[in-house]
């Protein structure tokens, strides 16, 4: 998914991965992320998803009409961990192709 959050320099935009809708809990324990207590199976992330980052805590609600978001290279990403939820209006576009992981390239659905 594509989106442009008002902290980002002008004309900038990140590609992130929506993992929480609205209402939902997050939480992340040793590396692994839940979504109202069920853990999610990742095979897509590059490194560890860390907890300890500035920014929000967890457990963490996502807030009507706004998105919980991680980049998948998770040591080097910056997203909902530290911007917190990201607002509806502030998605300019939803992802269509997905490319990896590479022996599952194919259409979004």
């Amino acid at each position: 998914m594509f989106l442009k959050e008002k902290k980002l320099p002008l004309n900038e935009y990140w590609i992130k991965r929506v993992i929480a809708l609205p209402n939902e809990v997050v939480d992340i324990e040793n590396g692994i992320v839940y979504i109202d207590g069920v853990p999610l199976e990742e095979e897509y992330t590059m490194g560890i998803t860390a907890s300890f980052v500035e920014g929000i805590t967890f457990p963490y609600t996502v807030p009507d009409e706004h998105y919980f978001v991680l980049g998948d290279n998770r040591q080097h990403s910056k997203d909902s961990r530290f911007l917190g939820a990201i607002p509806k209006e502030d998605i300019t576009a939803i992802g269509a192709l997905k490319i990896y992981p590479f022996n599952d390239i194919g259409i979004l659905e």
